[in-house]
């Protein structure tokens, strides 16, 4: 029996179906869900049938939706690009399921359903509406229209039946435990407070895992006249996630995040990391990494556990464009302000002359020479335009045109911006596509003025050297207490490795002590000096 013939109507049949799914294979797997789902709709059968096989449907849709995922969770995905299909068809199952369980409770008509499966319809609709907000932070793209008040409209609807809190077996969910349609609908807001457009994939993973878990510790509570106003809120009458209360108007659809009890528990697993404690023993998960989990953990406690806090450093509106450079070769030329070239046989420099270089840096080029040979090779070191739309002393957010070369979130790039004096080396923090195809971004502009060098492994005594690669070197910011720094390629760092820099005609042996960051192209480290290279 095959989807296109299949009596819908008959649960029997749908289940039957469902059963004989080959979950390896994910096409004829996709293609029989969607089938099944859109049958369904056009011909339902009575309501309780209905949810029984909307039921059955949920082990083999959640299996094939992660099998999807995995093709853009680790990259941005633009609009119109190659995963956006894929992406576009992961929502609409999730949304279809949702409309699905709606529908179900709809044309109950003379056959009521009772209380336990109406909280069930409440708290699947939350569920899934909100798991279709959560593919589009995944893809690093904004919610589209109407989304945000989908989800609102389901849990009002819980609210107003009075099914809201009211907890439903979900064998799906990790550990086994119920979960009410609040509880679904907390888990979303806890991610959207998560700042997830500047997490990582694997950090975005372990988010979703700790909000679906934690957010039994949360609850949605009513709006009083005295509450602060920078708590976390939501307007279920507004298509948008949670805000600071200030931004909204004052309105019966308010409603607030409480997470006092939520505060105590991360407080103590903390305690438990800085302990010694496995990730595992204290629920966050076997793939935890102690160090990277707490330091996560502390990131979320603000957002999640208190109001929201002002700025560090403030932001003020952008005019203009920001020159970027976003290739290796071309961040090195603009930087360097002359093309790359393997160093001739070095003159050693004093000890003294590369100690002055790595704390104050290099003296600039001449700007209207660097500006002469950056014109003649703009062919070959091509550099983007991106619109400036804030920027603060630390960083940039920017929109880059349709046609920009893909990025990735925690990508090393050079920008030299309206003021700008040199270019300088900055992090994508965080990304985003628009609707459109443009990408909003922020940049973290790493401190201190870059020098471009060349750097290679220290030959072995009697063997012939490699080849030079380039790098760049950080001097240190004493104000900031800022060491001085190697920005090398990614995969280069070994504890106590022994390199050549070659910079300003000095060649000078250097050791790696320390991986202060990294990125997806490139890794920050400290080092000590040993000498002149031989």
């Amino acid at each position: 029996m095959t989807a296109p013939t299949l009596n819908y109507r008959d649960a029997t049949q749908c289940l039957t179906l469902i059963a004989e799914l080959p979950l390896t294979n994910v096409p004829r797997v996709r293609d029989t869900l969607t089938r099944m789902l859109y049958g369904l709709r056009q011909t339902p059968p009575r309501s309780a049938d209905y949810l029984t096989v909307l039921e059955a449907m949920r082990p083999p849709l959640h299996f094939l939706q992660e099998s999807l995922s995995k093709r853009y969770s680790s990259r941005p995905v633009a609009p119109g690009g190659a995963d956006d299909a894929v992406l576009r068809q992961v929502v609409a199952l999730w949304l279809a399921m949702a409309q699905a369980y709606a529908q179900a409770a709809e044309n109950a008509g003379v056959n009521p359903l009772g209380d336990e499966r109406l909280a069930q319809v409440c708290q699947r609709c939350v569920l899934y509406a909100g798991l279709a907000v959560l593919e589009y932070f995944r893809a690093r793209r904004t919610v589209p229209r109407g989304l945000w008040l989908e989800l609102h409209g389901y849990y009002s609807t819980a609210e107003e039946w009075g099914y809201a809190t009211q907890p439903v077996p979900d064998g799906l969910k990790e550990g086994g435990h119920p979960q009410s349609a609040a509880e679904s609908y907390c888990g979303v807001l806890l991610v959207d407070l998560s700042n997830p457009y500047g997490r990582s994939p694997r950090e975005f993973d372990w988010v979703c895992r700790w909000a679906g878990q934690y957010a039994g510790l949360t609850e949605i509570m009513p709006v009083f006249g005295g509450t602060d106003a920078k708590t976390y809120a939501v307007d279920l009458n507004q298509d948008s996630g949670a805000r600071p209360l200030e931004v909204f108007a004052r309105s019966p659809h308010l409603r607030r995040l409480g997470s006092a009890r939520l505060a105590s528990e991360i407080e103590r697993v903390v305690a438990g990391l800085r302990q010694g404690q496995s990730p595992e023993v204290l629920g966050l998960g076997a793939d935890c990494h102690p160090v990277s989990a707490g330091r996560l953990l502390l990131q979320l406690y603000k957002p999640w556990c208190h109001a929201a806090n002002p700025r560090r450093f403030q932001r003020r509106a952008g005019e203009g464009d920001i020159e970027v450079a976003l290739t290796p070769e071309s961040m090195h030329f603009f930087i360097a302000g002359h093309d790359f070239v393997q160093p001739p046989p070095a003159r050693i420099y004093s000890h003294s002359d590369f100690v002055d270089i790595a704390t104050f840096g290099e003296r600039a080029a001449d700007t209207g020479q660097l500006a002469v040979r950056q014109a003649s090779a703009r062919a070959q070191y091509p550099s983007q335009r991106w619109a400036m739309l804030d920027h603060s002393v630390m960083g940039y957010r920017l929109r880059a045109p349709r046609d920009t070369t893909p990025v990735e979130y925690a990508q090393l790039i050079a920008v030299f911006g309206p003021d700008s004096e040199h270019w300088r080396l900055a992090r994508v923090s965080w990304l985003m596509y628009e609707s459109d195809g443009s990408l909003l971004n922020g940049l973290y502009v790493l401190p201190g003025t870059p020098r471009a060098l060349s750097v290679r492994p220290q030959p072995e005594e009697g063997q012939p050297g490699e080849r030079f690669v380039r790098a760049f070197l950080l001097p240190a910011v004493q104000v900031m207490g800022e060491e001085a720094t190697l920005v090398l390629p990614r995969g280069w760092f070994q504890q106590d490795r022994k390199i050549e820099v070659y910079v300003a005609e000095l060649l000078r042996s250097v050791q790696l002590v320390r991986l202060n960051s990294f990125g997806v192209n490139y890794e920050r480290v400290a080092f000590v000096e040993l000498g002149a290279a031989d």
